[in-house]
């Protein structure tokens, strides 16, 4: 076994002191981890706290897990004449002190009144070099505390119950295993959907390793007033041979989900001695108390098919599981400060441009320059990685495909790793694709330049779990794409680009930039390698443009108004609103003022600081039927494209081939030859916070046949996302999960606030389950009886009405959906 963190306790008596203790197995060491168990909160302040962590923080170059807690030990008090404060008030001014501490590691300036507390004017400094902080860690064995810690901490100690500040025969009961799982069911409740971020631990009293367990655990019962083989089951004790201890902590991580274990110091010798030449687990330690993990893996959650052995190697897997260990605490935490500013907006707030960042918008920089073959944008095509498609978009003309693991795919399992081979074999200059029919599909000699969008922060990959949790799906479509290719497109002339979706901050960026450090540092390559364009299409980003590119610069591509996706976080963010109700999807075009204040705005931020602007989708798909379609459709295409290529737009997006050369002739005929128009500068653009919050739409009207088309195209699109299709030509439109979502949150809005329709009916359920009832009877007509008996409409319509008609709005319909998928 073998030791991965070095933890001190902070009580009084014969041991050092934690800080400098720390500090100097920090200096001592270059991986070890280092932290407190725990920083008693009433022996400091949390203004000194605050700096002294983000200094050991600072010094061990990122290393420091946060450990604090409430205080226990009532003779650490007497001795240094502190008063004892009931439980109740311990905890409450904890939560005080943490509320601070976070404020202040997020750097800038603090005040804060509360019961306990009160600061002023401090400056969050230094920072630390963990974001948004260093691990929290906090434990307990009481409800109080463990609530608190469930909606704090990223891992939690469960102990025994100390409230009484000593042990006793009481405080051993508390340990018993039926007791442990109370705590935890406490945990999971007061967590929520935090609970998928949080690591489980216990903290260990007796840890012995002996051939002859039974006899210790019976010299142990008594004094504990517990039968042996109670002793034996409690999650606190680390009893037998050293197989035997790893069984048990197996088993407790099945029971719990337990996969942090603290052990004695004294025990951590004979542990790892022990332990020599047995099946190698990481173990974290500290000097009088050890921090142990089992055993760390990457689990497949499915079966490796056909060609998936290429792309998941040993080696791949564990680049990935690298960036998970890394960034999956972080990444947890940024989306429960989604969920905490969900909450703001919903008591009032409303977005503004940040004071905090103000420097950064005010000062003048720069991102990296573009590399070659991202110079000349003018039009990028867009869809998923099946091979026919890859083949298609690559030889479109288009500039750039963008190939998309995201909003266009559905996350089966073979579509996301088999998408992986495809996209190798298409860098490779190997794929191919025959049809039913014989036709056979193989790349032209000049091709776009591949970028590769993998999945936001929000989604989780199932079929793999990083030490019993499941993966990032964000880490996992990068984490394999990069791994494969990074050298292998370099050594072709590219490199590896991205496009990230759905951030909602630029703490969300800053997650991408670290990872893309280490990434880089990982697989050998310069830093600045990668490129990433960076999707502005939530409303909260709309406000941190100039902080999103700042915190990418050395690796940014530049920004994308990424509309649709924009209009559905407008709806969720302010759902409960009535002065934010939208008209009909098809009225909230790009040139209602606040979506033209937001494009305005965003080609400004990007060409002020050298970065592409990217223009929206064109969903429209050509009709081989209908000439008359096309003409009209077609038309609207040339003055969307014409607009964009007008206000300084450096290229725009497609969905069909056949579009390239529409948006192509509007983008040529402003730039010519020149590669881009980032000289362009807009300096008479200037954009408000109210203009962009303010939502109106002039004459905009809700109606029955928008009602009508957002049930039919919702209801349509989740059942060709359940058979795997995510990208779906739906009414001579290019439909994903971007669209599908309008189309729902919009049937929510309108019934929540009981909106009128045009035609004077009051939207509500029954209407909607009426118009649901109308349209599957349509479709049933449209495919046949055959067809039908084989489609999952069903299945669809079910899930739509439980994202469209929920009482609570569901933050992703993908989130519902995905069960309903292989």
């Amino acid at each position: 076994m073998g030791y991965a963190s070095l933890y001190l306790p902070d009580h009084f008596g014969d041991q050092v002191g934690p800080i400098a203790g720390l500090m100097a197995a920090a200096d001592a060491t270059t991986k070890l981890r280092i932290g407190p168990l725990v920083f008693d909160n009433d022996y400091r302040h949390p203004v000194v706290l605050a700096k002294e962590a983000a200094t050991l923080d600072l010094l061990s170059d990122g290393r420091l897990d946060f450990g604090i807690g409430a205080g226990w030990m009532v003779s650490d008090y007497e001795q240094a004449g502190i008063p004892y404060d009931s439980a109740g008030t311990r905890i409450e001014r904890l939560a005080e002190a943490l509320t601070i501490i976070k404020m202040l590691f997020a750097g800038g300036e603090v005040s804060f009144q509360g019961k306990h507390y009160s600061v002023n004017g401090v400056e969050g400094a230094p920072l630390p070099v963990q974001k948004p902080h260093p691990p929290i860690v906090l434990g307990g064995g009481g409800r109080k505390m463990l609530e608190l810690a469930a909606r704090e901490a990223d891992t939690i100690n469960v102990n025994f119950d100390l409230r009484a500040g000593r042990p006793s025969r009481r405080v051993a009961r508390t340990g018993l295993a039926e007791a442990t799982d109370e705590k935890l069911s406490w945990i999971r409740d007061a967590a929520g959907q935090r609970m998928e971020g949080i690591e489980l631990g216990v903290w260990t009293m007796v840890a012995t390793v002996t051939d002859d367990r039974e006899s210790v655990a019976s010299m142990l019962a008594p004094s504990m007033g517990l039968e042996t083989s109670e002793v034996l089951a409690i999650p606190h004790l680390m009893i037998g041979t050293v197989d035997q201890i790893a069984e048990d902590l197996v088993a407790r991580r099945e029971r719990y989900g337990i996969s942090h274990i603290v052990v004695p110091g004294d025990a951590a010798d004979s542990l790892a001695r022990s332990g020599r030449g047995a099946p190698r687990r990481e173990v974290r330690g500290s000097g009088r108390l050890v921090a142990m993990a089992t055993t760390q893996q990457v689990q497949l959650k499915h079966k490796v098919e056909g060609r998936m052995g290429e792309v998941l190697t040993p080696q791949a897997l564990g680049f990935v599981a690298r960036l998970q260990r890394e960034f999956g605490g972080r990444r947890q935490e940024l989306l429960r400060l989604r969920d905490e500013r969900q909450t703001r907006i919903e008591a009032g707030e409303m977005p503004q441009f940040l004071v905090t960042t103000s420097s950064v918008r005010d000062s003048d920089w720069k991102v990296a320059k573009a590399p070659k073959d991202l110079h000349d944008r003018r039009v990028e095509i867009t869809g998923p990685t099946d091979r026919k498609m890859l083949i298609n978009a690559l030889n479109s003309g288009a500039r750039v495909f963008m190939a998309d693991f995201e909003d266009a795919n559905s996350p089966t399992w073979a579509n996301l790793v088999e998408g992986q081979v495809n996209l190798i074999d298409a860098i490779e200059r190997r794929i191919d694709f025959t049809s039913p029919d014989g036709k056979e599909y193989r790349l032209n000699e000049k091709v776009a330049t591949l970028l590769v969008r993998p999945r936001g922060w929000h989604l989780d990959e199932l079929h793999v779990e990083v030490d019993g949790k499941p993966v990032s799906g964000s880490l996992f479509d990068f984490g394999l794409y990069f791994f494969h290719n990074a050298k292998r497109l370099l050594g072709k002339g590219s490199g590896p680009y991205f496009y990230l979706p759905k951030l909602e901050s630029h703490l969300e960026a800053r997650l991408w930039n670290d990872v893309f450090n280490l990434a880089q540092d990982e697989v050998g390559i310069p830093r600045g390698t990668i490129r990433a364009t960076v999707l502005i299409e939530t409303i909260l980003a709309a406000f941190e443009m100039d902080e999103i590119l700042y915190e990418l610069r050395d690796h940014s591509g530049g920004l994308n108004a990424g509309r649709w996706d924009y209009i559905f976080s407008i709806i969720k963010k302010f759902r409960n609103r009535p002065e934010f109700v939208l008209p009909d999807r098809a009225q909230v075009t790009m040139t209602v003022p606040f979506m033209r204040a937001y494009t305005e705005l965003l080609v400004k931020t990007c060409h002020r600081r050298g970065a592409h602007a990217m223009g929206g989708m064109a969903a429209f798909i050509p009709s081989r039927r209908d000439p008359e379609v096309n003409r009209v459709a077609l038309a609207k295409v040339k003055e969307d494209k014409d607009r964009e290529a007008g206000d300084g737009f450096d290229g725009t997006w497609v969905a069909h081939p056949d579009l390239v050369p529409t948006a192509t002739e509007a983008f040529d005929r402003v730039l010519g030859d020149r590669p881009n128009q980032l000289e362009r500068q807009r300096p008479e653009v200037a954009v408000t916070a109210a203009q962009l919050s303010d939502v109106k739409v002039p004459g905009g009207t809700i109606t029955e046949n928008g009602l009508r088309m957002n049930v039919s195209v919702g209801i349509q699109y989740i059942e060709s996302w359940m058979r795997g299709t995510g990208a779906a030509a739906i009414n001579n439109l290019m439909e994903d999960v971007a669209t599908a979502e309008i189309s729902r949150s919009q049937v929510w809005q309108w019934v929540k606030h009981s909106s009128r329709l045009a035609e004077g009916p009051t939207v509500n359920a029954d209407l909607v389950r009426e118009l649901a009832d109308d349209e599957m009877s349509q479709l049933r007509e449209r495919y046949g009886e055959e067809v039908w008996a084989k489609s999952r409409f069903s299945e669809a319509r079910q899930v739509f009405e439980e994202v469209a008609l929920s009482k609570e709005f569901q933050p992703f319909l993908t989130l519902v959906a995905l069960s309903h998928i292989s």
